[in-house]
């Protein structure tokens, strides 16, 4: 507690300083950067006689690189900081540490949730966004999307028999789209049986846009 006390005038005054001109903004985390890198390794290496200072070393360490991440407001740095962190305080306090395990199980399912889906997503926009289809193809990858309309889900049943009945009315068959339906059209083109369709759009809505 009071090695985060003590930290907080350098927060500030960081804070303060990278509000200046881009290039100095850059040059100052780099710096502090630097900086932690050298305090955190000066409190490794610090004999055991010495285990204020070096404690006290590592966590102003890690305060300079929170200061950082404050400064960037995006997820990444937050992440390392907190990795940091947690092996700092699982390796000075290890016997409380292991009470705030839940902490730890929170962030991994938190990486599954976010992160999984982020990197498919990057994925599919890197994809989608390749102007020349013939290009990948030649990577073997098929390009291909399913368009689902009115799914009967828990969300169309909140809407009133009025609004359903005008849904169902539009569409070409005169129904609603069931999950299945647009699980079996994924299912299709992940297939062996759709291995030469790609670049097209499949539309699963019961004839609504017919």
């Amino acid at each position: 507690m009071g090695e985060a006390i003590m930290a907080r005038p350098f927060l500030f005054l960081f804070a303060k300083l990278l509000s200046f001109h881009p290039m100095l903004k850059f040059r100052i985390e780099a710096a502090f950067g630097g900086a932690a890198a050298v305090l955190f390794a000066a409190g490794a290496w610090l004999q055991p006689s010495h285990l204020f200072t070096a404690v006290a070393l590592r966590w102003l360490a890690i305060g300079l690189l929170a200061a950082v991440a404050f400064r960037r407001r995006t997820l990444t740095p937050w992440i390392f900081v907190a990795m940091v962190a947690g092996a700092e305080f699982g390796f000075d306090d290890p016997a409380h540490a292991v009470n705030l395990r839940v902490f730890s199980d929170i962030f991994l399912r938190l990486i599954k949730t976010i992160v999984a889906p982020l990197i498919l997503a990057t994925l599919v926009m890197g994809i989608a966004g390749h102007g020349d289809l013939k290009s990948v193809g030649r990577l073997g990858v098929n390009v291909n999307a399913v368009a689902p309309g009115f799914v009967d889900t828990d969300m169309t049943l909140a809407l009133t028999a009025e609004h359903r009945e005008q849904i169902v009315r539009r569409s070409a068959l005169r129904r609603l789209v069931d999950v299945d339906d647009v699980a079996n059209a994924v299912e299709f083109l992940l297939s062996d049986k759709a291995k030469n369709i790609t670049g097209t759009v499949l539309t699963v809505d019961a004839g609504n846009t017919a």
